[in-house]
């Protein structure tokens, strides 16, 4: 048994890689004006403009990714009713304390007083902090999962690439139409956008095990995908610069495009990294590197809001010596994922609490 699980980590390892990359992103798309939203503080239409846009845009695979590596793992094994409920309850756990602590944090930061019925309500009907939205979506996901591996193995290889069609006309091509002819004075009913089939929790998991387990990936598919991917993205910066060209300032917070194409770069990643490391030798302190650091994922993205807080000096410090502005959110995000490795790393030496996180 030992033996097999080794074989399959070693097997599986891209996974573990693409998990240190989404959650990089995960932290990332969390700097906010500082380096997510730096786009919208640059002049319309600058280099800068361009170049911080096309990260902000890029970042947004990474949610996708990790339902995508959760379908790749989770949708060709067979989980009885009481070890899903099991995984369900420690997830729900999970989010109940985190979310109790985050808004201690809320409150003492706020100086509001402290009301555990607020707590509850909030807790029920909003979520507590902004990061925490992607608990309640895994959690109706792992609800949903006996029906997707019922799916997934029934279907023909021609549905997964009819998803992705899907994917890309509904939430790419014809917004982007809408936008682009006569900006959005008329959108297309929502009741026939096939919502359900595009969610996060139905398609990507669908895609993750796809790629897993039917795509065969070659150098001419990666080029030209990658292709594809750009000019998706390009066109989600593009739309941007044209809702700031026609207001004449963009807000803050502005994010409407960012997701337009996110399908195609959630591929892009997925089947990039796992051909890195099936056709080329990978190094064993890489291997361990990846290993180590994604077992640590969940956990890095529970705590990492609240190490944010503690690296704004790191981070001023970087702007002060003359570091690109983006680039020191880059480096704060790098610096907030190794100091929320470290801490998880600690915990999970913890008997029982490493089952946890």
């Amino acid at each position: 048994m030992i033996y097999s699980n080794i074989c399959n980590k070693e097997k599986n390892i891209y996974l573990e890689a693409m998990r240190v990359i989404a959650i990089f992103f995960v932290i990332f798309n969390h700097t906010g004006s500082n380096g997510y939203t730096l786009f919208s503080q640059e002049p319309i239409g600058s280099c800068k403009f361009w170049v911080y846009i096309f990260i902000s845009v890029f970042c947004k695979f990474s949610v996708p990714l990790f339902f995508a590596i959760s379908g790749a793992l989770m949708l060709e094994k067979q989980y009885d009713h009481k070890k899903l409920f099991e995984r369900i309850m420690r997830i729900f756990i999970v989010l109940f304390i985190f979310s109790f602590a985050y808004y201690i944090k809320r409150i003492n930061t706020n100086g509001d007083p402290f009301s555990f019925e607020k707590f509850i309500t909030t807790f029920y009907s909003h979520g507590l902090w902004g990061h925490l939205w992607y608990l309640y979506l895994y959690i109706a996901y792992l609800m949903g999962l006996p029906f997707l591996q019922a799916l997934v193995k029934s279907l023909e290889t021609k549905y997964y690439y009819y998803m992705i069609v899907l994917a890309l006309v509904f939430r790419g091509i014809i917004p982007t139409i809408e936008n682009l002819f006569w900006d959005r004075s008329y959108t297309l009913i929502g009741e026939i956008k096939v919502s359900w089939l595009l969610s996060y929790i139905v398609l990507y998991p669908c895609i993750g095990y796809f790629l897993k387990n039917k795509f065969e990936i070659t150098k001419n598919k990666l080029i030209f995908i990658w292709i594809i991917n750009i000019l998706g993205i390009l066109t989600s910066c593009y739309l941007t610069y044209c809702k700031g060209i026609s207001e004449g300032i963009l807000q803050k917070t502005e994010e409407s495009f960012h997701v337009r194409f996110v399908v195609l770069n959630c591929i892009c990643i997925f089947i990039s990294t796992k051909y890195l490391f099936e056709h080329n030798v990978i190094s064993d302190i890489c291997k361990k590197i990846s290993l180590s650091v994604g077992s640590c994922t969940f956990g890095i993205y529970l705590v990492h809001m609240l190490i944010f807080s503690y690296t704004r000096n790191f981070l001023n410090e970087l702007k002060e010596i003359g570091f690109d502005y983006m680039l020191a959110a880059l480096l704060q995000s790098l610096y907030v994922m190794l100091l929320s490795y470290f801490i998880v790393y600690i915990i999970k030496k913890i008997p029982k609490i490493n089952r946890i996180i």
